[in-house]
């Protein structure tokens, strides 16, 4: 199982990152099929007298690691080693080590549990180049993640930073938890905030114009702040805004629930200070996007299984490129929520589709969400109880009530593969 499970994860890195550089820029503006890497990274540059900090935070879903049972816990070493190139040479290089530790090995398979941490590294003003390394200790598993530009400069305004709505107390303090998802808006049900972090601490007021898909979407004058000597620390396996007396004093305004209206793709934040603007083109990320929206295509198919077969093939007309925008467009149909952007509905169907892949795979690997069960489970979701009985006429008999629709489904497995046929 374990050898099984590096070679798994070898492949899904590179599946992964390879898909992420194919739908780079391909949809400015428009909704995007862009999925994060399996490794988020984020930079924040933190202005001082000469030398600037940038800390560079990172995070990994639980599912992406590989842990070894120790002293009754289950670890994870990994590293995190980053080259920093100016004008084609290496001036310098640091490496981040971590360890994180579960005691229930079911969490290890968790694709919404994530491992945090953050590296720091100080450099004078310029352009540079971050080339990350991502990798498991002791495996073979290593990725070289996508290469980062970073510009280091003296503006008073820092790269705005997403962060979950709800604080966190660490010792006496309410603290502000980064959302850490390579310096992108989430698009998500959960509600988000941005900080704007101002260095200037003669401005008290900034003017805020939010774009997208050539609307604008918010236009405020924003006059309170938070006041923070900022940090970002690692706490918990997650990171924070900490303050601390040894970093520059920044005044954080924040948007609301900034989210709530965006959708997939490209958003301009102008921020406006006196006689300054700061113009920021920032990505809305589909974070935990279901992994069967990889393959735009093949998603269409799935619509097939529910009985939508002249959809699909009318979406299997247009341009192979507007797949992905095709069906996201499909689905806004189905969606009776329109007080946020992010369609609860889309997210749902393909998260069962994960789910049947995941769960209802014969042994020879296939089936999944085209097995009986599975079409079943896209349809109804989850039952409300599920038995399982053995039978010598029908072997395994699995039965599936749904007390809402009044339903019980039944299904047999002859052969002991797997392969459960609906028999009623």
């Amino acid at each position: 199982m374990f050898l099984r499970k590096i070679i798994i994860l070898i492949i899904y890195f590179l599946i992964v990152i390879s898909l992420s550089a194919q739908h780079k820029g391909k949809h400015k503006g428009r909704k995007s099929g862009a999925f994060p890497s399996p490794v988020s990274i984020e930079t924040h540059i933190v202005p001082s007298d000469s030398l600037f900090t940038c800390f560079i935070t990172f995070k990994v879903a639980f599912r992406n690691l590989v842990f070894i049972r120790k002293n009754g816990n289950f670890e994870s070493e990994t590293s995190l080693a980053i080259e920093v190139v100016e004008d084609d040479v290496i001036i310098n290089r640091v490496i981040k080590k971590s360890i994180t530790r579960v005691d229930d090995y079911e969490l290890t398979k968790s694709d919404k549990i994530f491992f945090q941490d953050a590296a720091v590294i100080t450099l004078p003003k310029g352009e540079y180049l971050f080339n990350p390394v991502f990798a498991i200790e002791n495996t073979d598993i290593e990725a070289k993640l996508r290469p980062l530009d970073v510009t280091v400069d003296s503006s008073e305004l820092s790269y705005p930073i997403a962060v979950h709505k709800d604080k966190t107390t660490v010792g006496n303090k309410d603290v502000y938890l980064l959302s850490n998802s390579e310096n992108s808006i989430p698009y998500s049900l959960e509600e988000y905030d941005l900080l704007i972090p101002v260095f200037d601490q003669s401005v008290n007021s900034i003017d805020v114009e939010i774009f997208q898909k050539g609307k604008t979407l918010l236009k405020e004058n924003i006059t309170k702040y938070d006041k923070v000597n900022l940090k970002l620390n690692s706490y918990n396996g997650q990171i924070i805004i900490d303050d601390d007396a040894d970093y520059p004093e920044a005044k954080l305004f924040k948007i609301v629930n900034v989210n709530k209206k965006l959708d997939e793709g490209l958003v301009e934040v102008n921020a406006n200070f006196g006689d300054r603007t700061e113009e920021y083109k920032v990505p809305v990320l589909w974070s935990e996007k279901p992994r069967s929206l990889r393959d735009p295509e093949s998603a269409i198919e799935m619509l097939k299984l529910i009985g939508k077969k002249d959809d699909a093939y009318r979406l299997l007309d247009e341009p192979d490129e507007e797949y992905y925008n095709a069906l996201s467009d499909y689905w806004e149909k189905y969606d009776n929520d329109t007080s946020h952007a992010f369609n609860e509905v889309f997210a749902e169907f393909y998260s069962r589709i994960d789910y049947a892949n995941e769960n209802f795979k014969s042994l020879n690997g296939d089936l999944g969400a085209k097995s009986d069960r599975g079409i079943i489970y896209l349809k109804f979701g989850k039952p409300d109880s599920t038995e399982r009985t053995y039978n010598e006429k029908y072997n395994i008999i699995e039965i599936w009530e749904y007390k809402s629709l009044g339903k019980k489904i039944y299904f047999s497995d002859k052969t002991g593969t797997g392969n459960f046929i609906r028999i009623k």
